[in-house]
């Protein structure tokens, strides 16, 4: 019985752990703002960086990062979502 108490916070504590860890990206209130620039995420850029580059000369708050959709890399800009 105890075995079975002892199993069973162990799993909540676990289980809190992982909500919490998931939840701290979402904490840095990055909110899409727009496409960056195509040829941003191409193979022969250096992946992110270009990209951040290009979305922070189109506004200092923003950051870019490349992600996969449709099957192809695109550039997306983030900014601080509003409080």
């Amino acid at each position: 019985m105890a075995k079975n108490l002892i199993n069973s916070i162990y799993l909540s504590a676990v289980l809190i752990v992982l909500l919490v860890s998931n939840g701290l990206p979402k904490a840095k209130g990055q909110c899409f703002a727009e496409e960056g620039p195509a040829e941003a995420c191409t193979p022969t850029a250096i992946l992110n960086q270009q990209c951040n580059t290009d979305c922070m000369d189109i506004d200092s708050t923003y950051s870019g990062q490349c992600d996969l959709e449709g099957g192809q890399l695109h550039c997306h800009c983030y900014e601080p979502c509003p409080p």
